[in-house]
């Protein structure tokens, strides 16, 4: 008899300890999702960010070598207009339709990046420059 109790004593004492155990593991996975989440968005934000950067520059280029003054736009939100350049300024002598396709984001807001913040874009008197994205931790630049 007493080895029947201790015996069931013994599975009772394993079973709580398993349950509590588990429940520990879940609180820890719990509070690592939660706190992980800001952290994953950050992530993809800047996977995007450094995506969208190389299509801007993709696109400045492309306007500069389709534009008379092989000068860059004077500003990204150019880029989306349709025309980008014109027929008169083109070296085509055809108009030149939008190099970017517009984004709800941009619809809204002009051509901001993924925290809804302006690009710094700069134009030197060459016709090179950058563009650089200053928002999330830390900053972001192509040149072109």
């Amino acid at each position: 008899m007493d080895y029947v109790l201790s015996n069931t004593r013994l599975k009772a004492e394993y079973t709580l300890g398993a349950v509590l155990g588990y429940i520990c593991a879940l609180a820890v996975i719990i509070t690592l999702g939660v706190l992980g989440l800001p952290g994953i968005q950050q992530l993809i934000n800047y996977t995007g960010q450094n995506a969208e950067l190389a299509t801007l520059k993709d696109a400045v280029i492309m306007y500069k070598v389709q534009s008379l003054t092989n000068m860059p736009p004077s500003s990204l939100d150019d880029l989306y207009d349709d025309p980008c350049i014109p027929a008169a300024d083109s070296k085509t002598g055809t108009p030149i339709p939008r190099l970017l396709e517009v984004n709800e984001r941009w619809a809204a807001n002009g051509v901001v990046d993924f925290w809804g913040n302006d690009y710094e874009y700069s134009v030197n008197s060459d016709g090179t420059g950058s563009i650089t994205c200053t928002s999330g931790v830390m900053d972001m630049s192509v040149e072109f």
